[in-house]
């Protein structure tokens, strides 16, 4: 006993920092496996901090001016593009956080238990681990350190902070005045990043006065706590100075005394204090669901009171953990240490398999892909491209950061008005137009046409230069011609099939019909589809020009989890309104591959994401509407969408509707999976479910069933999907 406790007494002062790194490479490498690889968002913060970061340029209220700095810094790493530096920067802050949570945590399960033999070892420490764990894999904060976001870095200074306060705390007294030196430097670093730190500053500030108030007195201490505090301030000295040279993306900072003023301040947000959000009514599950589920722009403002309860959650469990020590018999006390700590631990390892695939990033390519797409576009040399603040971030992002066409004028105006305004200009300056999205109204003034994802604006209709497609058709749609087709090379990964097609109408058409995309198995099963009117919904056929030559792009979607195969690429034009269709053409063959690569939660095609396993398979997500109530021998669609464990796993998939004691009213059984199937693949069911004639009104649950395979214990095989409301015929 005396041996180990000798050891212990050696390897003591060398354990917090052992087992904060391996919590710190532990949680980077979650980080790093799950961050986005460039721009993962248009509408968001990110995007903007991910330009900032090229250009130095000046962040929205309040300035940022340490993040800033972090992210120019960030800049000059020798891998990945700029979007992904910057991200980078939240999954080191995100994981700096949580190894300074566990010491943090540490120093007060401390004053629950005495840390002098093994179990006193596992009372202190294995809380604090817990804890640490569970905050780290909380969705909201995971999500929040995986891309270039402020929130990470707001979490690992309130984490150091604490620290460095809790260590002060458990100083022998007399405590000097010159260690409160760094915990005031600390408090104004905290104040040039996120206004938040106001908050717990207070609260900081009480505990230490409860501790030692004799500096109070002293009027040379309180200089230089003063000057220290005062010292990181001075970071707010980038918003001036490169306010000569620079701005804000939106143009909005004003670099005068008052403009500086009211940017630190942030008065623009006082819709904040003005309009409290605490007067909203929210029950418990809404903040349960802020740690386990949805992530909304107000949840991220939560994070620092996630960081305090997972300290409160560490130091309740260590002192129910010691209580039982108590009045146990030293070896069952050991037991009991070791066995309540490990059930702690089962919180953050749920809440990591729950979480992994809801907030992975590292697949989610499309808003890139469409930044790219715009400006590897044939655009002339006088093209002026018009589009919401998003967009053109977005736009000059990859025009600043990989050279793609800078020579592009890029047009930020977010009211249909402004973009109105925007066109007519450029158009009188002579430029080539493009606009991001439909301006309703446009069309009667000006042709249109498309231009991969952009939609060019023309002074008057094409007549003269008729297009020259890869594969020529002229088929006749009832007195629309189809000319011909261009399907671009996609990658073999693609979840889609970009194709142009070529459109002339002889005469007006009076309806507004919709351009129909499918892919098509032998069977008439769809693969993929998409429906909308010409030139990304911004040109109605009521408004085409006679015998202009109309250019129509397309993206048409591979369902994720289509089964790999040839399929047809086929093309209507219908009026929806009355369901006529004007015409039909079988386009080419398409080779659909399977789907093995990650594909990030948002984009599985699906409304329903559920990501968990479900009887040795993971249970993507499903589409199924009870939104309205279905009649006696109504047929209830319902799509299934799996992920499969193995080359070659096979399952039988029950959905069935039943009574109120789980007995099958009807069923329905559809295997998924095949010898040939890959490890990863995605596999997508569509099940029809008649509803028998004679049924009762009432609400009757959906199930879905997984048979076959081995189940491990306490693995559930069976999911309630909805509740099916039938009505009286």
């Amino acid at each position: 006993m005396q041996t180990t406790q000798s050891n212990l007494a050696r390897v003591r002062p060398f354990l917090d920092g052992i087992i904060a790194a391996a919590l710190f490479l532990l949680t980077l490498f979650v980080y790093l496996k799950t961050l986005a690889p460039s721009v993962a968002y248009l509408f968001d913060d990110s995007l903007e901090f991910q330009l900032l970061a090229s250009r130095l340029a000046i962040a929205h209220p309040t300035g940022y001016p340490f993040y800033s700095i972090l992210l120019k810094l960030a800049t000059f790493l020798p891998f990945g593009d700029v979007a992904y530096r910057a991200n980078l920067v939240s999954a080191l802050s995100g994981a700096g956080a949580i190894a300074f949570v566990y010491l943090a945590a540490h120093l007060l399960t401390l004053r629950f238990a005495r840390a002098e033999q093994v179990a006193g070892e596992i009372l202190t420490r294995l809380p604090a681990l817990a804890a640490a764990l569970t905050f780290a894999f909380g969705v909201t904060f995971w999500s929040q350190s995986i891309l270039a976001e402020v929130y990470a870095l707001q979490a690992f200074l309130t984490a150091v902070m604490l620290w460095l306060v809790l260590r002060w705390g458990a100083m022998s007294a007399p405590r000097a005045p010159r260690a409160l030196l760094f915990i005031a430097f600390w408090a104004g670093l905290m104040l040039t990043h996120h206004r938040m730190s106001i908050l717990l500053l207070p609260a900081l500030a009480v505990y230490v006065l409860s501790y030692e108030r004799s500096f109070l007195r002293q009027p040379r201490a309180l200089l230089q706590l003063a000057l220290a505090f005062a010292l990181p301030l001075l970071l707010y000295l980038y918003l001036p100075l490169r306010g000569m040279v620079t701005t804000s993306l939106d143009g909005a900072y004003q670099n005068t005394p008052a403009g500086f003023v009211n940017w630190i301040l942030g008065t623009a947000y006082t819709v904040f204090i003005t309009q409290n959000p605490l007067t909203q009514t929210r029950d418990a599950n809404y903040y349960w669901a802020l740690w386990r589920d949805t992530v909304a722009d107000i949840d991220v403002f939560f994070i620092p009171a996630f960081l305090l309860g997972a300290l409160g959650f560490a130091a309740g469990l260590a002192g129910l953990l010691w209580l039982a020590y108590y009045f146990l018999s030293p070896r069952a006390a050991m037991l009991a240490a070791v066995v309540g700590a490990l059930v702690a631990l089962w919180l953050p390892m749920t809440l990591f398999q729950d979480h992994y695939a809801r907030v992975d990033l590292s697949a989610k390519t499309d808003v890139a892909a469409y930044g790219r797409a715009m400006l590897t576009q044939a655009l002339p040399d006088n093209s002026t491209l018009i589009g919401i603040l998003g967009e053109m971030t977005l736009a000059r992002y990859f025009q600043e950061t990989q050279g793609l066409r800078p020579d592009v004028e890029t047009i930020a105006a977010d009211k249909p008005e402004e973009r109105r305004q925007a066109v007519d200009d450029a158009l009188a300056r002579g430029r080539t137009v493009f606009l991001t999205r439909p301006l309703e109204g446009i069309e009667k003034q000006n042709a249109l046409t498309a231009v991969g994802p952009l939609i060019q604006v023309q002074p008057r209709a094409n007549r003269q230069t008729p297009p020259t497609p890869a594969r020529t058709l002229n088929a006749n749609f009832n007195g629309v011609n189809l000319l011909g087709y261009t399907r671009a090379p996609n990658a073999p990964t693609a979840q889609f099939i970009p194709i142009t097609l070529y459109w002339q109408a002889p005469r007006k058409i009076e309806n507004n019909l919709l351009v129909s995309l499918k892919l098509l198995d032998a069977d008439g099963r769809v693969a993929g589809q998409i429906d909308r009117q010409p030139v990304a919904d911004a040109y109605p056929t009521s408004a085409w020009r006679n015998k202009e030559y109309i250019a129509d792009a397309y993206e048409v979607p591979i369902f994720v989890g289509a089964a790999p195969g040839e399929y047809t690429l086929q093309v209507t034009l219908y009026d929806p309104a009355s369901g006529r269709v004007y015409g039909q053409q079988e386009l080419e063959r398409v080779a659909v591959p399977p789907t093995t690569e990650n594909v990030a939660a948002e984009l599985l095609g699906v409304r329903e994401i559920v990501l968990r396993d479900l009887g040795g398979l993971e249970f993507a997500g499903y589409d199924l509407d009870t939104s309205e109530a279905f009649a006696p021998g109504a047929r209830v669609p319902v799509t299934l969408l799996w992920r499969l464990p193995d080359a070659g796993a096979t399952r039988e998939i029950e959905l069935a509707v039943t009574d109120q004691l789980g007995k099958n009213i009807v069923a329905q059984t559809l295997p998924v999976g095949e010898s040939a199937a890959q490890a990863g693949q995605y596999a997508r069911q569509e099940f029809t479910l008649a509803l028998p004639e004679n049924l009762a009104p009432g609400k009757y649950p959906i199930q879905v069933r997984v048979r076959g395979g081995a189940n491990l214990p306490f693995q559930s095989s069976t999911m309630t999907l909805g509740m099916l409301e039938a009505i009286a015929q």
